[in-house]
């Protein structure tokens, strides 16, 4: 399996591919503007997500966090922080199944159960 390294010169063919069919959910930034956007994945966690938030809030860091609906079922605390703090949320799936196995039955219900488990935390 290739890493995200070695595919890395290929992510600006494919976000010109994906922008039209995903208009708000993909963005660039600007040449002018000197802007980082950091995303952590497979949380929330009772401990490292809230040792993170420390650091963002010392810093005043915003960022965007993809979530795995088993895991804020596991600590819907500490996603209310994440939230409270401003912070984007985007879905992950329920459990971290691979999006191109599943049906599109399945891979619906993965992403309506992680919506579902980040509105009620």
């Amino acid at each position: 399996m290739a890493s995200s390294l070695q595919l890395a010169p290929l992510f600006p063919v494919v976000h010109r591919v994906l922008k039209p069919l995903f208009p708000n959910c993909l963005c660039t930034g600007s040449n002018r503007f000197p802007v980082l956007a950091l995303t952590f994945d497979d949380g929330p966690h009772p401990h490292h997500t809230l040792q993170l938030l420390e650091v963002l809030d010392r810093y005043n860091v915003s960022t965007n966090f993809f979530w795995l609906g088993v895991c804020v079922n596991r600590a819907p605390e500490v996603a209310r922080k994440v939230c409270q703090r401003g912070h984007w949320i985007g879905l992950h799936g329920y459990d971290h199944q691979s999006f191109p196995r599943l049906s599109e039955r399945q891979l619906k219900q993965s992403l309506e159960d992680t919506q579902t488990a980040i509105a009620q935390a």
